[in-house]
């Protein structure tokens, strides 16, 4: 049993007792005390920042993977984010908040996207009432490759994409491109430090 100093009255006291039998003050255990530390504000911070680290893998997940795989990730993403930063952990749970909100807005995008072509589920033609050609095809999205530059992507789709959310974190900046047909089909194309790491499409003919 080792002892431990009250920090309201001084007085010395088992480690194992909850509460100071001179004072009535709540102790915590030297394991507690060795589990937080003190901020420079004077608050209490976790001196395991697991939440931080999980908010910041969820939200660069949340921000690669496909769409379905995006609807269960970047909300957990945020979430740990919050919480992580409610817990003192403000780098990483403020990462892990920026990456969600940068996946909430591919989301939201692709889910427009969807409810666009459900609109007409049954459309074959992948041309305009006028006749005019798609800005990009089923064809032109499977040349591409992870590797690639913004630029080399850009030749083969034949047109800039639109940049739907940009990150600068850690060193890496990551950037979304979206490109999208009148018919409602579309893809979005996910580039860090300017090389493509995720590409997604949807109703590409």
């Amino acid at each position: 049993m080792a002892l431990i100093s009250c920090a309201e009255c001084g007085r010395e006291v088992s480690d194992k007792a909850s509460a100071c039998p001179n004072c009535g003050a709540p102790l915590q255990s030297t394991a507690g005390q060795a589990a937080t530390l003190r901020g420079a504000d004077g608050q209490a911070v976790n001196a395991t920042p697991a939440l931080g680290i999980a908010a910041v893998v969820l939200g660069i997940g949340g921000v690669m993977m496909p769409y379905f795989a995006g609807v269960f990730l970047v909300p957990a993403a945020l979430l740990c984010g919050v919480i992580a930063v409610n817990r003192g952990q403000k780098r990483l749970g403020g990462a892990g908040v920026v990456l969600a909100l940068i996946g909430c807005v591919s989301l939201v995008y692709v889910s427009q996207q969807i409810a666009n072509i459900t609109r007409d589920p049954f459309a074959t033609n992948p041309l305009t009432e006028d006749g005019a050609p798609p800005t990009v095809t089923l064809a032109e999205y499977e040349q591409i490759r992870d590797g690639m530059s913004y630029a080399q992507v850009t030749v083969i789709i034949g047109a800039a994409g639109q940049e739907m959310g940009r990150s600068d974190l850690a060193g890496y900046t990551t950037v979304i491109y979206g490109w999208s047909n009148p018919g409602g089909s579309n893809m979005n194309a996910t580039f860090q430090n300017e090389r493509l790491v995720n590409k997604a499409q949807s109703g590409l003919r």
